[in-house]
């Protein structure tokens, strides 16, 4: 990741010029776009910032792991418009020793819940969308994004082009899980965690990431087993782990296609 340090360093940022819905940045492109092809005024919308990366470069997941910066998103919305944070599908493990990171390659939707003002009429949402594109090395990219969106009465309308990036990062959301716990040792923690009902639990296909970025050794892989009706992980603690923390809020991911959010 030399050339995350040296991108940094030297305050390179990649400015993508808006030429339309689709906006170019280097190795990597973004647009806005949203679930419907139109929204209700006064009720809830979802629109999702679509990414895709050249093939072997790669963005972050909200804990990016041992280098990297997450994707973020700053609004520019028409008034009494509310933007709720991103909704983050689980990532995959991406390791480039002796570092491992967290994040996103190829294609993907990251979605947001929006609430629409009172007023009908088209509107032009704005996100200026801040990221971090790796392969070999790293270059922090800017895209300035926008939609143009009818809001008017009656129900609106999926837009079938991207239905499908919808369905599938929504497959991919986490769901919430109740009754884990975490045991805290000087070098490690023991999470428990009941198998949610009609998962195949299989200890060699589960994997386990902290939404704390300083919580676990990310290139150490987590030790799984499968008892009765729960799983138990093991993760080593990292050098900046909290000795206060008395929570431990992480994603286990079932076979690569389950993903249930903890708070043990």
């Amino acid at each position: 990741m030399l050339g995350l340090a040296l991108a940094l360093g030297l305050g390179l940022t990649v400015t993508a010029a808006n030429a339309g819905p689709v906006v170019q940045g280097k190795h990597i492109e973004g647009e806005l776009v949203s679930e419907h092809a139109s929204a209700q005024p006064g009720r809830p919308l979802w629109v999702a910032l679509r990414l895709r990366m050249e093939d072997g470069w790669h963005t972050y997941w909200r804990n990016p792991g041992d280098s990297g910066q997450a994707t973020s998103v700053e609004w520019t919305l028409p008034p009494g418009w509310k933007a709720g944070s991103i909704a983050w599908p689980f990532p995959h493990r991406i390791d480039v020793p002796p570092l491992t990171n967290f994040g996103f390659e190829g294609d993907i939707y990251l979605p947001i819940e929006l609430k629409a003002g009172a007023t009908a009429g088209a509107v032009e949402l704005k996100a200026l969308v801040r990221t971090l594109v790796c392969k070999e090395t790293c270059i922090p990219v800017k895209l300035e994004l926008s939609h143009r969106l009818p809001i008017q009465a009656g129900r609106p309308e999926v837009d079938a082009k991207h239905a499908g990036g919808f369905t599938e990062s929504r497959a991919r959301l986490p769901l919430p899980l109740k009754g884990a716990t975490a045991l805290h040792d000087d070098q490690a923690v023991l999470i428990r965690a009941p198998i949610p009902a009609g998962v195949q639990a299989d200890a060699s296909a589960i994997e386990l990431f902290t939404i704390d970025g300083a919580m676990m050794q990310h290139a150490s892989r987590p030790s799984v087993r499968i008892r009765e009706s729960q799983v138990e992980i093991r993760f080593d603690k990292s050098d900046q782990y909290d000795a206060a923390a008395k929570r431990v809020p992480a994603v286990i991911v079932f076979g690569g296609a389950q993903a249930f959010e903890i708070d043990a």
